[in-house]
């Protein structure tokens, strides 16, 4: 049976409290057709040193250290850019695997569907997950999915996180928008939604690691600038069948607030 390769891109910026717990999480995965690649992005504090000592006890560890912090976006990108596998997986330095068959499920879906996802589940920074609900059907089917996305709108958490991608579709599509400070995320998924076919494993994957400290008002205001601008973009590939589910689900969540 034919096992592709499976890429998990860790980018890493002073997140070294946690980043053991991340790359733990990787090594521990069922499926072993993986190579993790850990791109350090200038780090302060004592990442270099904890992910060499990685690096030196598991030869599928690949470590890059950049010479300048240039950001998520751009770590990403440049990970992406040194693989050779099938497939690619981005995992956060601060988030883990809480699944230890997360990997293995996606691939098996991979081999019929280009995109797949796991649903997340939100963690405090102590590490304690926080209860969530189990949805057993997939919110991304079928020719609507870009409407889900791009309305910010997927029950019942806003966007996607840790979905598995087709290397060539990645590059094809040109990987993160480095022009973009935050939400660059948003702008991924509708360009694969425009591209490709999404299937959801039906199993929990990761956590994320919630952040305690709120936005400011400022940076509030330019999120939503972000968002409506991404969403204007896009909105131009919606044929009009697309365009009154968008709208639909966008009214929906204008009303919820």
């Amino acid at each position: 049976m034919n096992h592709p390769k499976v890429a998990i891109i860790i980018p890493n910026y002073n997140k070294a409290k946690y980043l053991s717990d991340c790359i733990n999480s990787a090594l521990n995965q069922t499926y072993k057709n993986i190579e993790i690649i850990i791109v350090d992005d200038h780090s302060t504090d004592r990442s270099d040193e904890l992910i060499k000592s990685f690096a030196k006890k598991h030869p599928s560890i690949k470590y890059y250290r950049l010479p300048k912090n240039k950001g998520v976006s751009h770590a990403r990108n440049f990970g992406a850019q040194k693989t050779s596998a099938d497939y690619l997986v981005f995992l956060d330095s601060d988030d883990v695997y809480i699944n230890t068959h997360k990997i293995e499920n996606e691939v098996k879906l991979a081999r019929k569907n280009r995109i797949v996802f796991s649903q997340w589940v939100p963690m405090e920074k102590t590490g304690e997950v926080i209860p969530y609900q189990t949805y057993f059907l997939n919110p991304l089917r079928g020719p609507f999915a870009i409407c889900k996305i791009l309305s910010i709108h997927l029950p019942p958490y806003k966007q996607l996180r840790g979905y598995m991608i087709p290397v060539s579709l990645f590059k094809k599509i040109n990987g993160y928008n480095t022009k973009l400070q935050s939400y660059e995320d948003f702008d991924l998924q509708c360009r694969l939604a425009l591209n490709a076919k999404i299937a959801y494993t039906r199993e929990t994957g990761e956590a994320y690691r919630l952040n305690t400290g709120g936005l400011s008002a400022k940076n509030e205001k330019e999120a939503q600038n972000i968002i409506k601008s991404v969403q204007a973009k896009y909105y131009r590939h919606l044929n009009p069948f697309q365009r009154i589910v968008f709208n639909f689900y966008l009214r929906r969540k204008n009303d919820s607030n």
